[in-house]
């Protein structure tokens, strides 16, 4: 017997192989995209995260600003409006020494021994004796070496206002936080803007 094909037969097996490369094709094209558009919808849900914790914060950070109460300045001496002296506190092994500052959008800080490898320098308003809204918080980690020089704020300090300069913990989600992320009891610093 010879092994002969008909026509119709070998018609029927290029249909098959043509069909097969199609099928694989478009398979292919159908991961390609399903994969794309799974990892754009993961990074859009990440950004979203994102935004809505720097939301949170912000609504935080208003409403504790709302809760603040007004300066009082009149009960300062002499030596509180002193502001070419450094201010400078303590806790643990660490320290922060802040000194004469503008007012401005930045709290530059002029030493810092930090007291854990991981946390935050936190700025807030200060006034009758009340630690205040939060203006602005750096984060650092002597283990990347992550080491602010200074402090940038949500809203600028006022000349002649308080403010206080404080240590805060990280819980590891490095995201600050004022329901997670703690101040450091005995850990603060006050300067007066200029």
């Amino acid at each position: 017997m010879t092994n002969t094909m008909t026509d119709a037969e070998k018609q029927e097996r290029q249909k098959t192989v043509v069909a097969f490369i199609a099928g694989l094709l478009i398979g292919g094209l159908l991961v390609w995209i399903f994969s794309s558009s799974s990892s754009t919808s993961e990074e859009a849900a990440e950004q979203a995260a994102v935004n809505s914790a720097g939301d949170d914060q912000a609504m935080m950070d208003d409403t504790k600003e709302d809760t603040m109460t007004g300066h009082n300045d009149t009960g300062m001496t002499s030596s509180d409006m002193d502001t070419s002296m450094d201010s400078v506190i303590s806790s643990g092994d660490g320290s922060i020494s802040v000194g004469s500052q503008p007012a401005g959008m930045e709290v530059k800080l002029a030493r810092v021994t930090y007291p854990t490898t991981d946390g935050w320098i936190v700025v807030r308003d200060y006034a009758d004796g009340v630690a205040g809204g939060i203006l602005g918080a750096a984060r650092y980690s002597t283990t990347v070496g992550l080491l602010p020089e200074s402090v940038e704020l949500l809203r600028a300090t006022e000349a002649g206002s308080k403010y206080q300069v404080t240590f805060y913990t990280e819980n590891g989600d490095l995201v600050f936080d004022t329901m997670t992320d703690m101040p450091m009891t005995g850990a603060e610093v006050y300067f007066f803007a200029e």
